[in-house]
């Protein structure tokens, strides 16, 4: 059953764009979990919508890679295996690790400060244990990294993954009661101010392969994350 309980009033013009939007929200907000079955019928009464622009909204996130269009069975919120996890974090360690690399020689004091002011926000959001805002916070922060650089193909593709990551995280929040993500980012902000690139790239490196060692609950998976960059 597909029972949303948000407040997802179709309001624009575009009935596909405000579906689209408002069923990634359901989606990276964990409202809709990994795996769950969304059924057209009750979407479209849920949203007061005919199945036309439902079913075009559908094809798009498909096409984002967060539900499955299943012929005969129906459309599915993607549930990532361990080796989608591996995949996704072998791209992002390659796109910033070179977003860093960027960073290390024309970063200024206050992209730095913008960098800051995040970690900041995410202690606040861990003292009011708000995991979902620590996830928000957490996912921002890279992006801003990534478009910081400004190398703009980069961020974009880092964009294209973010809600693929957006919904595990959600499934996995209880990872985001861990305090030492503070410094975790702090390392990373330290490591490109001081403009070795060797540093920098080595902070990154650890903070992915950290991140990717705690969602799949395993032993390290460093060399296999440098393993698949190189490939």
């Amino acid at each position: 059953m597909t029972a949303l309980t948000g407040d997802y009033e179709i309001t624009k013009h575009s009935l596909q764009d405000e579906i689209v939007q408002v069923l990634r929200k359901a989606i990276i907000s964990g409202e809709v979990q990994p795996g769950q079955r969304l059924i057209e019928a009750e979407l479209a009464d849920t949203f007061g919508v005919s199945r036309a622009p439902l079913r075009e909204a559908l094809r798009e996130l498909s096409a984002d890679g967060l539900v499955e269009i299943v012929p005969r069975r129906g459309t599915f919120v993607v549930k990532l295996s361990d080796d989608d996890i591996r995949e996704i974090y072998s791209l992002r360690l390659a796109l910033e690790s070179l977003a860093v690399e960027i960073l290390v020689d024309k970063s200024t004091p206050d992209q730095l400060a913008a960098l800051q002011e995040i970690i900041q926000e995410i202690k606040g959001a861990l003292q009011q244990s708000d995991k979902w805002r620590v996830v928000q916070l957490d996912m921002r922060f890279h992006e801003l990294m990534c478009a910081l650089s400004g190398h703009s193909r980069l961020t974009k593709a880092w964009l294209r993954m973010s809600d693929q990551l957006h919904s595990f995280f959600a499934a996995a929040d209880h990872l985001y009661e861990d305090k030492q993500i503070i410094e975790r980012h702090q390392l990373l902000v330290d490591a490109i101010a001081s403009g070795s690139r060797e540093d920098a790239l080595a902070a990154i490196r650890e903070h992915i392969v950290n991140a990717a060692d705690r969602l799949l609950g395993q032993a390290p998976m460093g060399e296999d994350l440098s393993q698949e960059g190189n490939q």
